[in-house]
């Protein structure tokens, strides 16, 4: 008998737990510069992505120490920032031949604007093992 009210116990806590909304924060964006990464084709793309007051992407910088292909890689880098910068959307189409690099920009604008208050989400970003 004490074995089940403890089993009961147990249960209920864990119901209650699970019910509770999450407090968590978002960092907000507004006004910040944020850096996120993801892997290339030739190893990891550091970006910087900056923000202004009314949470609009402003510029998308990617680091000079990339290892991606010079001619085919840097062609994506010179313009999937502009890209995300002028649709003000992570859903854009990758550079021809540089496919790769240009997901990986993407993914690591996303990847820093994670855990803020603009949502890559709300961008059109979906992670790559979401889609169909």
């Amino acid at each position: 008998m004490k074995y089940n009210r403890i089993i009961w116990f147990i249960a209920a806590m864990a119901l209650i737990t699970t019910a509770v909304p999450s407090n968590a924060q978002q960092t907000s964006v507004a006004g910040k510069t944020l850096s996120g990464k993801a892997y290339g084709y030739h190893g990891w793309v550091n970006v910087s992505v900056d923000v202004d007051t009314h949470k609009k992407i402003t510029s998308v910088t990617v680091d000079e120490n990339h290892h991606e292909t010079f001619g085919v890689g840097t062609v994506a880098i010179n313009k999937i920032g502009r890209k995300i910068v002028a649709k003000q959307s992570l859903d854009i189409d990758a550079v021809t031949g540089a496919s790769m690099t240009s997901k990986a920009i993407v993914q690591a604008v996303a990847n820093a604007l994670q855990g803020t208050d603009l949502d890559p989400s709300s961008l059109g970003y979906v992670a790559p093992a979401e889609k169909n």
